[in-house]
């Protein structure tokens, strides 16, 4: 069974590109490793969906945009959760994967994982629908970033100091 994870490197405040080093660092003949490139995207997403087992590794909004792409290929996909909330990943009941320790496990655990069907959604905007974006467990629109955003303002006004985030 061939394997090919897809990592976005800045996922996780590093996490990412923790996890492609541990991969390469244990990699197996069975198993291709590739840091998330856009100019490279095409490329990888074909040989994802040439593999029989394709692992993304990277929060909601990679697994996202990733995940229709892989559609309709003959892959079974596994997310491995580097964000920072993991909705989906929590959705199917993955998170726990990252406590696994060795590629060799992160691997098992997929190869050995139920697989099940998900909805994904397409939101189309614009003049006759020609604009759009793809998406799984949930639709942003910006009002939560605008709250996040505004609550970071003025907790920082309250406090008297600059805050480099709501964390």
């Amino acid at each position: 069974m061939s394997v090919y994870f897809l990592v976005n490197p800045s996922s996780g405040c590093g996490r990412g590109v923790s996890l492609l080093r541990q991969l390469r660092a244990e990699g197996a003949s069975d198993m291709t490793v590739e840091t998330l490139q856009r100019e490279l995207l095409e490329a990888q997403l074909a040989r994802a969906r040439d593999a029989d087992l394709a692992i993304i590794g990277g929060g909601d909004g990679t697994v996202s945009s990733l995940l229709p792409r892989l559609a309709g290929g003959r892959c079974a996909v596994g997310i491995y959760p580097l964000g920072t909330g993991n909705d989906l990943a929590r959705e199917f009941k993955v998170t726990g994967v990252r406590r696994l320790g060795t590629a060799r496990a992160i691997v098992d655990f997929f190869r050995n994982a139920a697989l099940c069907n998900f909805s994904f959604f397409a939101l189309r905007y614009g003049n006759k629908f020609g604009q759009g974006s793809f998406f799984t467990n949930y639709l942003s629109l910006g009002f939560d970033a605008k709250i996040v955003e505004d609550f970071a303002a003025m907790r920082g006004k309250l406090l008297g100091l600059p805050l480099s985030s709501v964390w």
